[in-house]
């Protein structure tokens, strides 16, 4: 025989920024947090247990970083691109003080997701949040010339460490040899 309460609930749903709280006490409950990105953009996301004020009642001295019944004892983080389709995916402990994961060179601009999923009947809290930390700047893909099978070559100078593009039409399954 089985004995147990099942509990339905909703998604919280929210927009992620540099600061932002995943609360619950329901089992199953997740988290949706969008925000925006761009291609190319170099962001981080970060989660942490919550910061409990000291006995002062500030945010400053005195505090503790609390763990075990407040935060998650574990969480799954998976975020997901514009499209819908999965970018990474970690998991966090109580046990850990700060988790950061950077995501570089972003290939899609749009809304990204973040998935906040408690381990089994895990409750509790976690601070998220979003930061930009710089851009890729995409590669130089003109082309410095062109090469033609067969005719006569093509003077170049390039300084050390420079990358060179040159094109040429071919056909599919053509044997050429590049002489420099």
């Amino acid at each position: 025989a089985l004995t147990g309460n099942l509990t339905l609930s909703s998604d919280i749903v929210d927009t992620l920024s540099t600061v932002t709280f995943f609360s619950t006490n329901r089992v199953g409950q997740n988290g949706r947090y969008t925000f925006s990105a761009n291609a190319g953009d170099n962001i981080s996301i970060s989660a942490k247990p919550p910061f409990v004020p000291g006995s002062d009642g500030n945010s400053g001295s005195g505090g503790t970083i609390s763990q075990g019944g407040v935060m998650p004892a574990r969480t799954t983080l998976t975020i997901y691109g514009p499209a819908g389709n999965p970018l990474a995916s970690w998991n966090v402990y109580a046990s850990t003080s700060s988790t950061v994961y950077p995501l570089n060179n972003l290939q899609q601009s749009g809304t990204f997701t973040l998935f906040v999923d408690p381990y089994q009947t895990n409750t509790g809290t976690l601070d998220l949040g979003v930061w930009k930390t710089g851009t890729t700047t995409p590669p130089d893909t003109s082309y410095n010339g062109a090469v033609s099978i067969d005719g006569p070559s093509l003077a170049i100078s390039q300084v050390a460490g420079a990358t060179g593009r040159y094109s040429f039409t071919g056909t599919a399954g053509q044997t050429l040899g590049l002489g420099l």
